[in-house]
């Protein structure tokens, strides 16, 4: 990672030990799949920006399995030559998880994606399908987390590429959260810090 990204590094740290201390009277919740939440996004190539995902659930309190989810995120810096560009992401897509109890579920996504690249090529504007496979575990009352295997059908170097997501999840409350989430693979790495609301 470039000189941005260690920075995003620290800040995150910081506002999961902050918290951390936040106070939460009880078990939390069971796993959400509606929610919305937006933040800050960092990639390898020093690019910074902000990111704006979520997820709604079908069935009441969204327990029929089935979910759709989506994101935006765009981000500006410099590339090789010095001249500034901006890189947008978009994925919209549908989901299921399979409960294995209250604070862990399986889940599979299958997501239409595009991925922007301004003067980066001919082929600067991507799009690909995306399909993953991974796990969500609630930790404790307060943490959450995310692991996930992504295979997708074209990247920005034209070839199909596999990858995968990190992330967890600090709570504030019942219904706000910490998210943190880094992406990983032969598309690049991101750094995602978002404020989560459920509803």
């Amino acid at each position: 990672m470039t000189s941005q990204t260690p920075a995003v590094h620290c800040a995150a740290a910081l506002a999961l030990a902050l918290a951390a201390t936040c106070p939460l009277a009880a078990r939390a919740e069971p796993l959400a799949y509606r929610y919305i939440e937006g933040g800050l996004s960092a990639d390898s190539d020093d690019g910074l920006g902000f990111a704006l995902r979520g997820s709604y659930g079908f069935g009441d309190d969204g327990d029929s399995g089935l979910y759709l989810m989506g994101s935006y995120v765009r981000r500006s810096g410099d590339d090789d030559f010095g001249r500034s560009v901006t890189r947008t992401d978009v994925d919209v897509g549908v989901g299921y998880r399979h409960v294995l109890d209250d604070h862990w579920d399986l889940i599979g996504e299958v997501a239409a994606s595009r991925a922007e690249r301004p003067l980066a090529a001919a082929d600067a504007g991507t799009g690909a399908a995306r399909v993953g496979v991974g796990t969500r575990v609630g930790f404790s009352e307060r943490v959450e987390g995310l692991l996930r295997v992504d295979y997708r059908s074209k990247c920005t170097n034209g070839d199909a590429c596999f990858g995968g997501a990190a992330g967890l999840q600090v709570m504030l409350s019942t219904s706000m959260s910490i998210s943190t989430e880094v992406q990983f693979g032969d598309a690049g790495e991101v750094l995602t810090i978002a404020l989560r609301a459920r509803f």
